[in-house]
């Protein structure tokens, strides 16, 4: 009878990490930071241990997977965390159990690991001399398989069990992640058998691990105390010392976690111990095996320098350059006064346009709400994109003198990339604003409060800025002692690298992880957003408010396909050959044609703007 009359629910709301509201920007990018740092150093640490041949032995064989793991776990609760930082919104229960099930077994799958790497160090200190023979390539392909099978078989069974339970009283799952005893606490149908399967598999497969984990330890331990040799027992301590510190980190607030009676106060302790061993932990283990790891140090000593060698055995012969030789556009000595003439015009209609039109926004009252707002935030970082370009290059036509000294390169691409990296975020919290103003219009003045708009555009510029230190220190490090000649118009990241003489897989690998992850994570903003928009428009029955519906956001869209696509072409795209002037023709459309159109594409179809013109001008 009440089966029939509940409704069940498919839906669940993530109640998240307490926080008060002010504190939500602070809080996203603090998270924000953790996970970058989580990718890059798990994703470093996979990379390293592939490249360097001294790193390919057992230990770093699972080490390397661990760190996979990590991140994995990372990324499977820390995006959707920071989307609900910003505005919270459902989780279905598709999406529910698939965040749950991934969870599962990568927490699963470490802690397989975390014995088998105490096993490996068991057999390195109690039996060296059998080390090459016992800890064969085989075997280390069978642990690892054994443990990713045995997580996916784990969290297979405990998710066979979650879809029997119905939901039909609350949703409220209070957590920042679908965390399996908040689902069966809200559950309408009795979930004892999910608590008695969590119990025995759970229980027996952490006790499993932590008595492998400890037996392996108290042997090697014994096997230290009696080696007479001190430089030896602090060898061998050093050894075990960073794996012995993850494993306590990983299992005293698991098991914390599921001892401890439950209350209310209960499950705000629980999401701080899961807040530690699903994003801290992640963070930490890189640093932690890394450190004191002599072997891992010098690799990485390695791969910075790897070059020097080669250089100091020609260093007599060898200059290093400090001055670069940008070609610019076209070495055709009779382009170059017309080609200056187009893009002097080209970037002082740019400045009117985009310095004009904050003016415009800043001097008129009825366009202070948070849409301009934004937009004139965009027209700022369009100046500072165009301005850290156009005035080289034009200087460079005129000029026989195409060079550019190290600092001045190294300042452009940051002025350049920070701009760029800004605009992604700003495009992005400009959907939002659009999402919230059409699917949400009676919500629109409390969401987007001034306090949050000026909070999300300085966490744009932040961003921006913190995003190209980290590839502008990265670049100090790299010597340039052959070519400096940069067949571009100004000081691309990926032309210094072609002509660098230090290795730039780090630079490479640290451009790939950002730029891709914040690329894609502006991208799906925007994409989501919109696509919440559309559903909301096609669902009004108003014609003349699907017009103005579409009218609002057609100039967003226009301007995010031309920024996207452009951007999306020049790094897929291969980089040899005539490709290159490919390449320039995108870069020259990104830097300095869509900061032109812009102010057009904003303003031209938009009446509020030219109505606020009209009586500028009438004044």
């Amino acid at each position: 009878m009440e089966r029939e009359n509940a409704t069940l629910l498919t839906e669940f709301v993530l109640t998240g990490l307490p926080h008060q509201e002010e504190w939500k920007i602070a809080l996203f990018l603090v998270f924000f930071v953790i996970y970058l740092i989580t990718m890059v150093g798990n994703l470093g640490l996979i990379s390293l241990i592939w490249k360097d041949p001294h790193l390919h032995i057992p230990m770093y064989f699972l080490l390397g997977h661990l760190a996979f793991v990590d991140a994995w776990i990372s990324s499977t609760v820390t995006p959707k965390m920071l989307l609900d930082i910003l505005e919270k919104s459902n989780i279905s229960l598709t999406e529910c159990m698939a965040q749950f099930f991934s969870f599962a077994s990568s927490v699963t799958t470490e802690c397989f690991l975390l014995a088998a790497m105490a096993y490996d160090r068991y057999v390195a200190i109690c039996q060296p001399l059998l080390y090459p023979v016992i800890m064969t390539n085989r075997l280390c392909i069978w642990l690892l398989v054994l443990s990713f099978v045995g997580g996916f078989l784990h969290s297979l069974l405990h998710e066979s069990f979650l879809f029997r339970l119905t939901f039909c009283n609350s949703n409220i799952v209070h957590h920042f992640f679908c965390e399996v005893i908040q689902l069966l606490k809200i559950s309408c149908t009795d979930p004892s058998i999910n608590y008695l399967m969590l119990f025995i598999f759970s229980g027996s497969i952490q006790v499993f691990s932590i008595v492998t984990i400890l037996v392996s330890y108290s042997l090697v331990l014994f096997t230290i105390l009696r080696k007479k040799s001190e430089k030896g027992m602090r060898k061998a301590f050093s050894t075990c010392g960073a794996h012995l510190f993850s494993v306590t980190l990983y299992y005293v607030p698991l098991l914390f976690m599921y001892v401890h009676p439950a209350s209310s106060q209960a499950d705000d302790q629980d999401m701080f111990f899961s807040i530690f061993y699903s994003i801290i932990i992640p963070v930490l283990n890189p640093v932690i095996y890394s450190l004191r790891n002599k072997q891992v140090i010098d690799s990485i000593t390695k791969m910075f320098k790897r070059n020097v060698t080669g250089s100091n055995m020609a260093e007599e012969n060898v200059t290093l350059v400090t001055e670069f030789v940008l070609t610019g556009l076209t070495d055709q000595p009779g382009l170059q006064v017309p080609l200056f003439l187009v893009f002097l015009i080209i970037y002082l209609i740019t400045m009117v346009g985009n310095l004009g039109l904050i003016a415009l926004i800043w001097k008129d009252p009825h366009l202070h709400t948070p849409m301009y707002f934004f937009l004139s935030s965009l027209a700022l970082a369009d100046a500072c994109t165009s301005s850290s370009v156009t005035p080289k290059m034009l200087i460079n036509f005129l000029s026989k003198n195409h060079k550019i000294s190290l600092a001045e390169c190294l300042t452009q691409f940051y002025c350049f990339g920070s701009s760029a990296t800004t605009e992604c975020f700003l495009l992005s919290v400009m959907a939002y604003d659009r999402y919230v103003a059409i699917c949400n219009p009676l919500l629109y003045p409390v969401v987007m409060s001034n306090s949050l708009c000026a909070q999300l555009i300085g966490a744009s510029y932040f961003v921006g800025f913190l995003h190209l230190t980290i590839h502008v220190s990265l670049l100090v490090r790299l010597t340039f002692c052959r070519a400096n000649i940069i067949h571009y118009f100004y000081c691309e990241i990926l032309q210094l690298f072609k002509i660098s003489c230090t290795d730039p897989t780090v630079n490479i690998l640290v451009i790939l992880i950002f730029s891709a992850f914040m690329q894609a994570f502006t991208f799906v903003t925007i994409m989501v957003s919109y696509a919440h928009v559309l559903f909301a428009i096609l669902k009004k029955k108003s014609e003349n408010g699907r017009r103005k519906a579409f009218s609002t956001c057609s100039a967003h869209l226009f301007s995010v396909s031309l920024f996207y696509g452009t951007l999306f072409l020049i790094y897929v795209g291969p980089g040899s050959g005539p490709d290159e002037n490919k390449e320039k023709m995108f870069s020259l459309f990104y830097t300095i044609i869509i900061p032109l159109l812009n102010p057009f594409i904003y303003s031209l179809r938009n009446k509020e703007v030219i109505g606020a013109l009209k009586r500028i001008i009438k004044k």
